[in-house]
């Protein structure tokens, strides 16, 4: 039985560094309101790279080829550009967000430019797998789509985590919040674990978005903010 656990515990298809930063954002990312009490021991929080793994690692290495994690900080003019160059590319990347509301504006966008690359959502590739994955801001959701089961606008996560602290707070309503919680921790490990290869997270940052489309962040796994900032070039 103890084996099989393990067995269930190894990843193969993600390079060493990739399944690292799953366990990471399972363990440490969104909140301390769903932040495990102790070193999980089964699930995505206690995932461990196998020996295919790392072997894929080591030949990447021998080839120059990059692999691991990333992170690029990203505003809505430059993402567009960055879809333009992926879909004239032979790369086999997929650029996924959070939502269907921040995937479909983008849609339009791309639209207007005459770009034509698919965009995904969790839903979307579930089940999938690609050598490249560009997630932008995994860790966020619509701000409207949490207001909506808040007493007063909030546009911060320290002010719902403060909320859900008061215990003169509704119970039905902290419920509700600490559920999204959960279910984008879910979402993001969905959306990391596609990536075998490469993993550049595209951190959204934008103003000039409208209230219907800005995002509120979550925290970001602990390990996110040394990964290594990467300028992308599909020429």
């Amino acid at each position: 039985a103890s084996d099989d656990l393990n067995n269930l515990l190894v990843v193969e298809r993600n390079v060493e560094p990739i399944v690292d930063f799953i366990a990471d954002s399972w363990n440490t990312s969104i909140s301390q309101l769903v932040r495990p009490d102790s070193e999980p021991t089964t699930g995505a929080g206690a995932v461990k790279a196998g020996k295919k793994a790392k072997n894929k690692g080591e030949v990447l290495d021998k080839t120059g080829q990059m692999y691991g994690v990333y992170q690029r900080k990203i505003d809505s003019t430059s993402l567009i550009q960055l879809c333009k160059d992926i879909s004239g590319s032979t790369q086999d990347a997929a650029v996924v967000f959070p939502d269907e509301i921040l995937r479909d504006y983008f849609y339009v966008e791309l639209a207007k430019e005459g770009i034509d690359l698919p965009l995904y959502t969790t839903s979307d590739v579930k089940g999938l797998e690609y050598p490249m994955v560009l997630p932008i801001s995994p860790w966020s959701m619509n701000l409207e789509k949490i207001n909506s089961h808040l007493p007063s606008s909030m546009n911060t996560l320290s002010e719902i985590e403060d909320y859900m602290q008061k215990s003169d707070s509704n119970i039905n309503r902290k419920e509700i919040i600490k559920n999204i919680a959960k279910q984008r921790k879910r979402f993001a490990n969905i959306i990391i674990s596609r990536a075998e290869n490469l993993l550049v997270v595209l951190n959204l940052d934008d103003e000039s978005l409208s209230k219907e489309h800005k995002i509120l962040d979550f925290k970001t796994p602990e390990s996110f903010p040394q990964k290594e900032k990467m300028e992308i070039n599909f020429s």
